[in-house]
């Protein structure tokens, strides 16, 4: 069946339950222009995948758990599965991470003062700047490794658009590694030839997120999601910075942009590169390709659980069918969304919205009222 641009803004508008912890009400708002506008630049089959991202996520019984198989648009534009790619970095620096015996990490957030720019403009300024700044860092050997991300916001106070960009960057073994964060601002506000250097840096921003001597062990799963706060000390204090330098498309912070802006977002955010490699963390630490890649296909959301050879898996139903279940007071409906529910381990807004679903479908669940009364 051919679909036709209503279809798409019908997809887009009618967000189901689990599109609305998957992305949130202000990015849902944000998504319905986007998929409007790749109707228009990438045609019919990309649009209503993209808006029908996460309503093909099926759950399945494995053994005495639960999975969430998901069946993402694969979009660079998609706030959930561009994390889910920032999933992918998330591993790759972990993997070096696990392997180095001195690590010295900063995160650091590079921001630029043009205002009044078009989008084009703040993009290729921004990505200048920061090649000439890591160049020179990498060829004075104040770098080992690092992981940039670009974010797009567009901010009301100014009625411009602010491109910036996070750095979560490892020092270790080279001169001045615990200055290196406080070195990478100061390299950004020279590259931009400011006079007022000093109110400028203080829009920079760096931080000595850990440090360490001797090999450290992280979690292997250390997801986007569902990561757990009971960590270490020196894990939360890594996995943190890790994540929001790996999050992705914030379709939320445009919000407020208004529809002619987020039409000039998807039509140059879409052909850039995200997330950035530098050093070491270039290469796959185990070995293998140096790029990040890889299709997302059939993959788990929440808690990837190995499957044993001989253990029956049990396909439930697609993600809102089975909280309709849950509703209704079918049992493995009621038992798929306790279970959802004890995976909302930390503060995210992400995990929030899930707890609140969860606890949502919970209370209107038929076969917990009548245990009740």
């Amino acid at each position: 069946m051919e679909v036709g641009l209503e279809e798409v803004r019908q997809a887009a508008r009618t967000v189901s339950r689990w599109q609305a912890c998957l992305f949130g009400e202000h990015a849902n708002a944000v998504r319905a222009v986007v998929a409007e506008q790749l109707f228009v630049r990438k045609g019919a089959r990309v649009a209503f995948r993209y808006a029908m991202c996460g309503r093909g996520d099926y759950v399945v019984r494995v053994g005495d758990t639960f999975q969430v198989r998901v069946r993402g648009c694969q979009h660079r534009l998609c706030s959930r599965c561009s994390r889910r790619k920032g999933l992918r970095y998330v591993k790759r620096v972990l993997g070096w991470l696990r392997r180095s015996e001195k690590v010295v990490l900063h995160h650091v957030v590079l921001t630029q003062d043009l205002v009044g720019l078009s989008l084009r403009e703040a993009y290729d300024a921004n990505q200048e700047r920061l090649r000439r700044v890591m160049k020179v860092a990498h060829g004075l050997g104040k770098l080992r490794s690092g992981l940039a991300t670009i974010h797009t916001v567009w901010s009301e106070r100014t009625e411009s658009w602010h491109v910036h960009t996070h750095l979560l960057v490892d020092g270790g073994g080279c001169e001045g590694a615990e200055g290196l964060g406080e070195w990478l601002k100061d390299a950004w506000i020279r590259s931009e030839g400011r006079e007022d250097r000093l109110a400028h840096r203080r829009a920079q921003f760096s931080r000595l997120v850990a440090k360490w001597d001797g090999l450290e062990e992280f979690p292997d799963e250390c997801q986007q999601e569902f990561f757990e706060d009971r960590l270490t000390a020196l894990q939360r204090a890594v996995v943190y910075p890790l994540r929001d330098v790996t999050e992705g498309v914030r379709l939320a912070a445009l919000a407020a942009a208004g529809e002619e802006r987020i039409r000039e977002f998807v039509e140059e955010a879409d052909c850039r590169k995200t997330f950035r490699l530098y050093g070491e963390w270039r290469s796959d630490p185990a070995g293998g390709a140096s790029e990040v890649e890889g299709g997302q296909g059939e993959e788990v959301e929440g808690e990837r659980v190995a499957v044993a050879a001989g253990v029956q898996e049990v396909r439930i139903g697609k993600v809102d069918r089975v909280f309709r279940m849950a509703r209704e007071g079918v049992v493995w409906g009621v038992e798929f969304v306790r279970w959802l529910r004890l995976r909302c381990l930390n503060r995210t807004a992400y995990c929030r919205r899930v707890l609140g679903m969860c606890d949502a479908v919970l209370g209107e669940s038929s076969v917990l009222k009548e245990d009740s009364g």
